[in-house]
C-alpha cells in the first residue's frame, strides 16, 4: 500500500471536499481518501501502481480542479492571478444581472424599458451569466453527475439550466413569465460566482498571512566563519554560529548577543510598541530589527525552529481548524442534495399526475413548482458560510 498527497486547487466548500473524496473513492486500486479544504490536499491510500496514480490526476482534472505538487508552495502572484480571474468573472456577472434587473423592475413597475425587445434582451443577458460565466461550473456538475456524485455544482445546474429552459418555453407561451425566470437563472448563477470569489479570497488572505510571517526572517545572515563575513542562507547556519547584524537589518535568527548594544524593535513579533535595548547577555528573536547599533550574535536555534517558524506552522494549523458548525454542515450536505432534488421531482410528477386526474396538467404550475424547489433549495447560505467561518 502507497500513500499520495496532491495538492488539488479550485474546491470552494465542503461540498467540494466531500465530492472529491467520493470521486477518490471510486478510483480502481485506491483504499482510503481524506480531503482538506483549508490546505487544498489530498492524501491518497492506493495499491502503489502507476496507473492509478495518474487515474487519480485525471479523475480530478476532469472533475474541473486542478492537481500540483503539495511540496512545492503556490506562488503568492500565481494565487493573485487566480483571484483576479475570479474577480473579473464576478464583475461581468454582477453587470449583466444587474441590467437584466432593471429591465426587470421596468416590467414589474409597468415602465416601458426596449419593450418590444425585453424577452430577447433578457435571453441574450441571462446565457451570458449561465453559458458564459457559469460554463465552469456546468462542466463541473457535468464531471460529477457522470459519475454518480451529487454536489451544488448539479443542484446549481439544474435550477440555472432549468430556469433558462423555462424562459425559452415562456418566449412561446405567454402564461410562463419568460423574463422572470432568464432574470432567476442568472441570479443564481451570479451568487454562485459570488460564493467562489469569496471562497478565493479568504484563501488568498490565509496564504497572506503565513507569508507575512515567513518575510519577517530574512533569507540570509551574515556569519563569521575563520574571521570573515560570508553571507550564508539561514538553513545552513549551525547552532553556535556566530552572526553580525548591522544597524537597520533583521535579525536572522534566535540567539544570544555576544558583543555590541543595540536597541531592537519586536514589534512585528512581539507586539511591544517600543525598542528594547539589547546587551550581551540578553536573547533576540529572529525577525526583530536591529535599529541603532551592531550586534554580534550566538545562533541558539535552527531556521526551521526558530521563532518565527513556529509562528507560522501555528498559524497554518489555526487555518486547519474546522470549527464545530462546519462539522454539522457536512452532514447535512450528505442528503441535502439528493433531497432537494427528489422533492423537486416529487413536485414535478405530482402536479403532472394531478393534471392527468382532474382533466388536464397546468404546465405552467408544472414549471414553477419544480423550479421553485430548485432554486430556493439552492444552498445559498451555506455555500458562503465555509468560506466565511475559515476567516479568523
Amino acid at each position: 500500500m502507497a500513500r499520495l498527497q496532491l495538492g488539488v486547487g479550485g474546491m470552494q466548500c465542503s461540498f467540494c471536499r466531500q465530492s472529491v473524496e467520493r470521486a477518490l473513492s471510486q478510483v480502481p486500486g485506491v483504499e482510503r481518501a481524506a480531503v482538506n479544504l483549508t490546505h487544498e490536499e489530498a492524501l491518497i491510500d492506493y495499491d502503489g501502481s502507476r496507473a492509478t496514480n495518474a487515474k487519480v490526476s485525471d479523475l480530478l482534472r476532469s472533475l474541473g480542479y486542478s492537481v500540483r505538487d503539495p511540496n512545492k508552495l503556490r506562488a503568492f502572484e500565481e494565487e493573485e492571478r487566480e483571484l483576479d480571474a475570479e474577480r473579473r468573472r464576478l464583475l461581468l456577472a454582477v453587470l449583466v444581472s444587474g441590467a437584466g434587473l432593471i429591465m426587470m423592475i421596468g416590467e414589474w413597475t409597468h415602465v416601458p424599458i426596449a419593450t418590444s425587445w425585453e424577452i430577447a434582451w433578457m435571453a441574450a443577458l441571462s446565457g451570458i451569466v449561465v453559458f458564459g460565466v457559469g460554463v465552469k461550473f456546468l462542466r463541473m456538475a457535468f464531471a460529477a453527475a457522470r459519475r454518480g456524485i451529487l454536489n451544488q455544482h448539479v443542484l446549481l445546474s439544474f435550477g440555472a439550466l432549468g430556469g433558462y429552459a423555462a424562459g425559452l418555453v415562456g418566449i412561446f407561451d405567454r402564461a410562463l413569465p419568460a423574463a422572470d425566470f432568464f432574470g432567476a437563472a442568472a441570479f443564481l448563477m451570479t451568487y454562485h460566482t459570488l460564493s467562489s470569489f469569496v471562497a478565493g479570497l479568504v484563501r488568498t488572505r490565509a496564504s497572506q498571512a503565513v507569508r507575512k510571517v515567513l518575510e519577517l526572517q530574512p533569507d540570509t545572515a551574515r556569519v563569521i566563519r575563520d574571521g570573515q563575513d560570508l553571507e550564508v542562507s539561514v538553513a545552513q547556519i549551525a547552532i553556535g554560529e556566530q552572526v553580525r547584524v548591522l544597524a537597520g537589518e533583521r535579525i536572522p535568527l534566535d540567539g544570544e548577543v555576544l558583543d555590541g548594544v543595540a536597541s531592537i524593535d519586536e514589534s512585528m513579533v512581539t507586539g511591544e510598541p517600543l525598542p528594547v535595548t539589547k546587551r550581551p547577555g540578553a536573547s533576540v528573536i529572529g525577525g526583530s530589527t536591529d535599529t541603532d547599533g551592531m550586534l554580534l550574535i550566538a545562533v541558539t536555534t535552527l531556521a526551521a525552529q526558530s521563532f518565527v517558524a513556529r509562528v507560522a506552522r501555528e498559524v497554518e494549523a489555526a487555518k486547519a481548524l474546522k470549527p464545530a458548525i462546519l462539522v454539522l454542515v457536512e452532514r447535512i450536505l450528505l442528503i441535502y442534495v439528493p433531497t432537494v432534488l427528489t422533492v423537486a421531482a416529487a413536485a414535478l410528477l405530482g402536479w403532472i399526475a394531478y393534471g392527468v386526474m382532474h382533466g388536464g396538467i397546468d404546465w405552467t404550475r408544472v414549471a414553477f413548482a419544480t423550479l421553485s424547489v430548485l432554486v430556493m433549495g439552492y444552498p445559498c447560505a451555506l455555500g458562503m458560510a465555509t468560506p466565511l467561518a475559515m476567516i479568523r
